[in-house]
């Protein structure tokens, strides 16, 4: 009997003596959190993992639920390439370390992926006043109104432009295009605040900006040659 009581003791002691096992550690080294991304670009997810009375398994990388990595070993990091102002919107970025036992723990951070264009961006009801200057008739004006829009640039853009400039592409997530009169565009840089980057060139001009979000007018001048040209004045109103 004594040494039943005994036997038991010892395991009951050997149990209490086992440590529990300590859960891993995970936390970003970058990015920030809640960093705001304004072009296309890709980004580096950097995570360092420790495990105190073992070894790290593996860590996953999720994007909103979604695993899109498994890192087995050292570094612990995930590239996103697909950074497309197209997919506009807030983004939970959580990494799950597993260690050899299976405890978990996990890091959490956000990215917003924001186009400031998009407030600017619809369709437009333009009134275009039409300045026909000669140095040999008096000024003529005329004013046409046409259903137009704005939207975000495009390259192919280009070819129909009132006036193309290769250096703008360098921006081009900065850039709109207002389409008018029969597929007439004029390709603009616009800034944060909706005024359109002045845009000068031979025998062309353009400037203006939104009023609001609903009101944007521009000039463009300088269109024709030494003898006579064109100027508009444009006003555009959301529909």
């Amino acid at each position: 009997m004594k040494k039943i009581i005994s036997f038991t003791i010892l395991i009951i002691f050997i149990w209490g003596c086992k440590k529990e096992n300590i859960i891993p550690d995970i936390k970003f080294l970058q990015p920030q959190n809640n960093l705001l991304i304004r072009c296309d670009t890709s980004l580096n997810f950097i995570t360092e993992a420790k495990d105190e009375d073992g070894k790290i398994e593996k860590v996953e990388f999720l994007i909103n639920e979604l695993i899109v990595a498994t890192v087995l070993q050292e570094p612990y990091q995930y590239q996103w390439n697909d950074l497309k102002l197209d997919n506009q919107g807030v983004y939970t970025i959580k990494a799950i370390v597993y260690d050899d036992k299976q405890a978990t723990n996990t890091a959490e951070l956000k990215v917003e992926i924001y186009d400031y264009r998009i407030k600017y961006i619809d369709e437009f009801y333009f009134t275009v006043i039409t300045e026909s200057w000669s140095i040999t008739n008096p000024t003529i004006y005329d004013t046409s109104y046409y259903n137009g829009l704005i939207r975000k640039f495009i390259e192919t853009d280009m070819e129909n432009d009132l006036f193309a400039s290769e250096e703008e592409n360098i921006k081009i997530d900065e850039k709109i295009t207002i389409e008018f009169n029969n597929n007439t565009k004029i390709t603009s840089l616009i800034d944060t605040n909706g005024v359109l980057i002045e845009k000068y060139g031979y025998h062309y001009c353009h400037n203006g900006k939104f009023l609001d979000e609903n009101t944007i007018e521009f000039y463009v001048g300088g269109l024709g040659g030494l003898g006579g040209g064109w100027n508009y004045k444009v006003k555009g109103v959301r529909n």
